[in-house]
């Protein structure tokens, strides 16, 4: 995995430019083009969140890095009841007209508007669970490696890291540690003090204990780890074209989608078109995909519930 700091160094390191205003350039535009992939693959920014039910409230805040809402479910006990959205405004007037004042524990329609949603009719008891599913706002990388002090305790499955000479931040949440002589980059889950933080997953390496390990916290991409050059070679091929040096760009822009932001082709090649087809970021074996009904109708999916009754052998 590149952090964030070894993709604008590599970025520089192409360019052979140090400058400091052209670092902010170049920053800008590794943060654009993350911006640019994601859009293309919304997949990738999959999230949900979770609040509860205010008795007679229909209203609820959306999710502050809330950027489009695709599902939202209301869990009453045990089932999880999904919502219908209207979009339609006038719509959604005429149905609140109609029933202004009806109330139940399972509402069956949402309306987004200015940084709420909406459900109908309006929940009746607190405490339910609404679930939003949507695809999230990503924030912009902007943090520099940190690797001040060392590791001087973390045991083999465990999740706790105790640092040595260091100061540990709750902004370092989200961000990921290696460990030099473990390797492997672990997604930073919660912050206790200067000297204390925890991993979402269990350490693999080996146990450490009254050590002093070098490690490296670094801000990562969100787009998969096979695709960290993206972020290297459209912002350096931006550089040149910058400068007025076309061919050396354009080598850049081979790599980056084979041309095709140049005009070279008339499909994204290269690189990028690994990327806008690769869904291997969640499933690598056959999945079945689609709409649901020409799933069913194609494998034959069956009610697991509907099995026979009174067998005998």
């Amino acid at each position: 995995m590149m952090t964030y700091q070894d993709i604008y160094t590599q970025v520089q390191n192409l360019c052979n430019d140090t400058d400091a205003n052209t670092l902010t350039i170049i920053k800008s535009w590794i943060n654009q083009t993350q911006e640019n992939l994601l859009a293309y693959r919304l997949d990738l920014t999959e999230t949900s969140s979770t609040q509860n039910t205010v008795a007679s409230q229909a209203n609820y805040n959306t999710p502050y890095n809330y950027g489009k809402m695709y599902a939202v479910t209301v869990t009453v006990g045990s089932v999880a009841y999904p919502v219908t959205f209207i979009e339609d405004e006038v719509l959604w007037r005429n149905l609140i007209a109609r029933g202004a004042s009806y109330t139940s524990d399972i509402p069956q329609f949402c309306y987004i508007s200015d940084g709420q949603f909406y459900l109908y009719p309006t929940p009746s008891s607190s405490g339910n669970t609404i679930t939003q599913y949507y695809h999230k706002i990503v924030k912009r990388m902007s943090a520099a490696d940190y690797t001040t002090g060392n590791i001087s305790a973390i045991a083999n499955g465990a999740t706790t890291v105790t640092g040595s000479g260091t100061t540990f931040t709750s902004a370092m949440v989200g961000r990921f540690i290696n460990i030099t002589s473990d390797g492997y980059w672990y997604e930073i889950d919660t912050f206790t003090n200067t000297t204390t933080i925890d991993t979402k997953k269990n350490f693999a390496g080996t146990t450490i204990a009254a050590g002093s390990e070098a490690y490296t916290i670094g801000e990562m991409p969100l787009i998969p780890e096979a695709y960290h050059e993206l972020l290297i070679w459209r912002p350096t091929a931006l550089y040149y074209m910058q400068k007025g040096e076309e061919a050396t760009a354009k080598n850049f822009w081979m790599q980056y989608d084979g041309g095709y932001s140049i005009g070279v082709r008339k499909d994204p090649g290269a690189m990028l078109d690994m990327f806008l087809n690769d869904r291997r970021a969640k499933f690598e074996s056959a999945i079945i995909s689609g709409d649901m009904l020409k799933v069913k109708q194609e494998v034959g999916l069956r009610d697991p519930n509907a099995y026979p009754l009174n067998l005998t052998s």
